[in-house]
């Protein structure tokens, strides 16, 4: 467990754009062949910086409120001109694994967005819906890392949820395969409401953390779940707000109260 800490543990943590230069960090992380991703998030915008010792560095920025994503060169300079403004927080995080997981991320997410329709395509409320799915899973892949990050089993917990809330969340239930999740993407062929999917997927994670928590006994999991939700709630506050997603929902998830 420590070694799993040790590899995903931020070099920085939520540095503040307003006191920290994003081109300048890049420039020193690469002056000192550093490895791992530079991960920032603005109201709505984000975006991750892949470096790799004796590589070409790389980028990928993203804007929340549509999906659209944009790789490249172009990329990279609009992050370092974004992250100028203030509110915005930038971490890194060193290590080949990390770099190669958000490498593979950033390729599951394009090839997800790529299967679908595109945003021009779709009615308001399919835009919301789509928002939703993808805010949803932002927060579900905040509890897995910290989950991982403690050592625990994460698919095996979130399996046990889901089945033991098929009653009251019928989407949920992993028979019918009509909620699926894989590293940050949702996909529901279902039509609950959008109140009924928030508390499905609130209560999930409640009870995956309590299964870590307590069955498994990962004792620290419920402080690595605090950090990993406090971060979401700052990066994408209003994001949360207008789905319902409270601090005092995702309170009672961490079983802890956020920073």
């Amino acid at each position: 467990m420590t070694e799993r800490r040790e590899q995903t543990a931020p070099l920085y943590e939520n540095l503040d754009t307003a006191y920290v230069r994003l081109a300048a960090l890049v420039r020193y992380l690469e002056g000192r062949s550093f490895t791992g991703v530079v991960r920032v998030e603005l109201e709505e915008y984000g975006g991750e910086i892949v470096l790799r010792a004796g590589e070409q560095t790389t980028a990928r920025e993203v804007n929340h409120l549509t999906g659209a994503t944009t790789e490249g060169e172009a990329a990279l300079q609009r992050l370092f001109v974004r992250a100028g403004e203030p509110g915005g927080l930038i971490s890194v995080y060193e290590g080949e694994a990390e770099a190669s997981a958000t490498a593979s991320a950033a390729r599951r997410a394009d090839r997800a967005m790529g299967e679908d329709e595109t945003d021009a395509d779709l009615t308001p409320e399919e835009l919301e819906r789509r928002e939703l799915l993808r805010l949803s899973g932002e927060l579900i892949e905040c509890v897995e890392r910290a989950v991982l990050v403690a050592g625990g089993d994460f698919a095996a917990a979130l399996h046990a949820a889901r089945l033991s809330l098929t009653e009251d969340f019928p989407f949920l239930d992993p028979l019918t395969r009509r909620f699926e999740y894989e590293e940050g993407v949702v996909r529901l062929d279902a039509r609950p409401s959008a109140r009924l999917y928030v508390s499905g997927i609130n209560e999930a994670l409640r009870r995956v953390v309590e299964r870590v928590a307590g069955v498994e006994q990962k004792i620290g999991v419920r402080k690595d779940v605090v950090r990993e939700l406090s971060s979401l709630l700052r990066r994408r506050q209003s994001a949360l707000a207008r789905f319902k997603f409270t601090p005092q929902q995702l309170e009672r998830i961490a079983g802890m109260k956020l920073l």
